[in-house]
């Protein structure tokens, strides 16, 4: 929750919740030293520390290690900050570079951007909120922060669907790297933006399919934020990656990648029961195929003749060498090479009904459409 301190050398004041306290008193400190529990002395911001703001209007809040001199008007009556100076000026006092108001909760450019954001005019502020670029990203979200911690609802609100329309933007989600991914989806999670949460997952999960980007910061993220569709694909493109560097490591012997992974004891757990359930998976698949249907145009006596094609057939695309030179967890690879392979095979369009053949193609798909589904169950959070 949002804290406050009046540093006047007497006095502590703290807001819980947004209700007033009484002031809860303190040994002084020297008159010459109104800092010193905060370090350094602050200085003055080089933007927003206005002189020329009138006397009766004027306010001071020290944010880490920065003075701010702005009009309390800028803020919202009824807002957080609004309140506590209004409570302070009853005590008839003013706040000064030496006695300003403290914000904890916050930071320096959180601070900064929130009052760019207020001294713009409420009808304006949708179009100056978008985004073009990754680097426009952060200060949206300093402001997402800092409104969700000191309740100013709209612009929050507003805040959280700038960025949802900029990551709506193929370029944008195209180009921004992994710490720009784990920042939104730690914002989206604490302030309970699903709508934003699923936008810029889907980015994630799509580039990381991709193999464009690492996936130990998506594991992190994941795992953090117990988001389990992004732990799953993570870990699956993470198997990968140590397997395109170590090509040699192949099914069983897949536990020697423990040494070759950033991950910490738990998550090497979890990757590595994912790897031989991967593994074992494939084995059980590679020896029974998806069941072939008997679909319209093939009765029982003629499709026993469709399965017993459908089942050699299988068998070669699964052991051909297009196919072994998978990593033997990249399940998903596999699974469509093979169906390549099936989809060409001259033995399957001459010796299989039609409706069969793409039944039994429409059952890999889903086979493959299943386990994506599924990688989550193959790599549980483990606590």
């Amino acid at each position: 929750m949002p804290r406050f301190i009046i540093l006047d050398g007497t006095t502590i004041r703290e807001n819980h919740n947004g209700e007033e306290e009484r002031p809860k008193k303190r040994q002084r400190i020297d008159d010459d030293e109104p800092t010193k529990l905060q370090g350094s002395a602050p200085s003055r911001d080089s933007i927003y520390y206005f002189d020329s703001v009138a006397r009766e209007k004027a306010c001071v809040i020290q944010v880490e290690q920065t003075l701010f001199q702005i009009s309390e008007d800028l803020f919202p009556l009824g807002s957080t900050i609004r309140s506590e100076l209004q409570q302070y000026k009853s005590d008839g006092k003013r706040t000064s570079d030496k006695e300003p108001l403290l914000l904890l909760s916050a930071s320096a450019d959180g601070f900064r951007a929130l009052l760019w954001a207020l001294s713009i005019p409420s009808k304006d502020i949708d179009g100056q909120l978008e985004p073009t670029e990754e680097a426009q990203i952060h200060p949206l979200l300093a402001l997402a922060t800092i409104t969700h911690t000191y309740r100013f609802t709209t612009l929050r609100d507003q805040a959280l669907s700038a960025i949802e329309r900029a990551f709506s933007d193929l370029i944008l989600a195209e180009t921004c790297p992994s710490t720009t991914f784990a920042a939104i989806i730690e914002i989206s999670v604490k302030m309970n933006a699903p709508k934003l949460q699923k936008v810029v997952m889907e980015k994630w999960v799509s580039r990381l399919k991709r193999r464009e980007i690492p996936a130990l910061p998506a594991i992190a993220a994941a795992d953090e934020s117990g988001l389990r569709q992004l732990r799953g694909i993570a870990y699956y493109v993470h198997a990968q990656e140590l397997l395109s560097r170590h090509p040699h490591v192949a099914g069983a012997n897949v536990a020697q990648l423990f040494a070759k992974s950033q991950l910490n004891t738990t998550q090497t757990v979890c990757f590595l029961a994912g790897c031989m359930s991967l593994v074992t998976f494939w084995e059980r698949l590679q020896r029974t195929p998806p069941k072939l249907p008997c679909l319209a145009g093939c009765g029982p006596a003629a499709h026993r003749a469709c399965v017993v094609t459908w089942n050699e057939q299988w068998h070669h695309a699964a052991t051909s060498k297009k196919t072994l030179r998978h990593g033997s967890t990249d399940i998903l690879a596999i699974l469509n090479t093979v169906r390549e392979q099936l989809t060409a095979d001259q033995e399957l369009v001459e010796k299989v009904t039609p409706a069969c053949r793409k039944g039994g193609l429409d059952a890999l798909g889903k086979t493959a459409a299943d386990l994506l589904q599924d990688l989550p169950n193959y790599f549980p959070a483990y606590t």
